[in-house]
């Protein structure tokens, strides 16, 4: 059995090797791993505003007919036999199901414990000396440059900016800052819809702020108009 790891960019979802269906069992699967929130936020639904956890995920099941070229029977036959299984929790009521990926932290942490042992070594004598000077400035920097973010985002404006450090690309300047902030400005007018384009940009990976994707109150359907990149950079894989 092979061991260790590669990295999925979520934007996989918006190739074209995606759109193509009916899905795989094995691909429904990794949609749903994609589908989960990286950490604890909070989500718009209709006029209510609930916390959806890591690893969970807001859907129904019309949703993953839809997404994966499935009929009902055989939507609900595969999320019952991932229930028993151990692999999901599903819970649904008259307005959502809910889906909690059982042990999401082991498909989610990128850090191996089969690092090579020089590898090791060498962080620990090689750079524990700077830890301490490093955590302090990056505190010092963090605090400075988001200065000014509306108590209201800030929540939501954290996760983005811990989901960009994590693909390395992360916030580095005041600049920045006040760039997303008024393009938020452009984008929407209240802040249940500014929380909403930025939780959509955390859940996708994507490094800038976009237009809704997907109903609208007025029926319409949000444009992205993200330059378009090389098929391997839209896959996301590296190895």
């Amino acid at each position: 059995m092979a061991l260790g790891w590669i990295s999925l960019h979520r934007q996989i979802q918006e190739h074209w090797l995606w759109d193509e269906k009916p899905f795989t069992r094995g691909q429904a699967w990794i949609d749903m791993l994609l589908m989960a929130n990286h950490a604890d936020k909070r989500s718009l639904l209709g006029n209510e505003v609930v916390e959806v956890k890591a690893g969970s995920f807001i859907t129904s099941e019309l949703k993953l007919m839809d997404r994966w070229g499935w009929g009902k029977g055989k939507t609900r036959a595969f999320l019952e036999l991932l229930q028993n299984d151990g692999m999901i929790i599903k819970k649904s009521d008259r307005k959502k199901t809910t889906i909690t990926i059982e042990n999401y932290s082991f498909y989610s942490n990128c850090e191996t414990t089969d690092r090579p042992q020089t590898d090791r070594k060498r962080t620990a004598n090689g750079l524990s000396a700077d830890t301490n000077n490093n955590v302090n400035n990056e505190n010092n920097v963090t605090n400075n440059i988001y200065i000014g973010v509306p108590a209201d985002l800030q929540e939501a404006f954290k996760d983005f900016a811990t989901m960009r450090k994590k693909i390395k690309k992360p916030i580095t300047s005041k600049q920045t800052v006040t760039r997303i902030l008024n393009k938020l400005d452009k984008l929407a007018t209240t802040t249940e819809d500014k929380i909403a384009i930025l939780n959509q940009s955390t859940d996708k990976c994507w490094q800038d702020v976009y237009e809704l994707k997907g109903d609208k109150p007025n029926g319409q359907y949000g444009t992205n108009t993200r330059d378009n990149k090389s098929a391997y950079d839209k896959l996301g894989v590296t190895f």
